[in-house]
């Protein structure tokens, strides 16, 4: 579910439900549990993909959200460091720009069927 490192944890709280959301920075993805239960729930994962000229998140060292209405989000919004912003750097090389990229939480729920 995870590849190392793991350096980003967040809840999402949405109503009755909290959801966990998890980095895994080793390859740029980010894992999804339930935990209101008496268990934690694996829901699935989701990653960031480029579109519309904005580049996709890699090695993410952070993760972190908040439920409900935020400005144009409506059910919550997902934001995660991107750690190389620039087409063609690698992770190797010294990297001169770094970001952060928003995510309507609407678009994760749909991405793993959440309900």
């Amino acid at each position: 579910m995870l590849k190392p490192d793991v350096e980003g944890l967040t809840l999402l709280r949405e109503g009755e439900k909290t959801w966990l959301i998890a980095s895994s920075q080793g390859d740029s993805a980010f894992a999804v549990w339930r935990v209101d239960g008496d268990a934690p729930d694996y829901r699935g994962r989701f990653s960031v993909v480029g579109a519309n000229g904005i580049d996709g998140v890699t090695g993410t060292d952070g993760v972190a959200a908040l439920g409900g209405v935020v400005g144009p989000y409506g059910e919550g919004l997902v934001v995660m460091q991107d750690d190389v912003d620039a087409e063609g750097e690698a992770p190797s090389t010294a990297r001169v720009r770094q970001n952060f990229k928003l995510v309507d939480w609407r678009a994760v729920k749909l991405a793993l069927g959440l309900n």
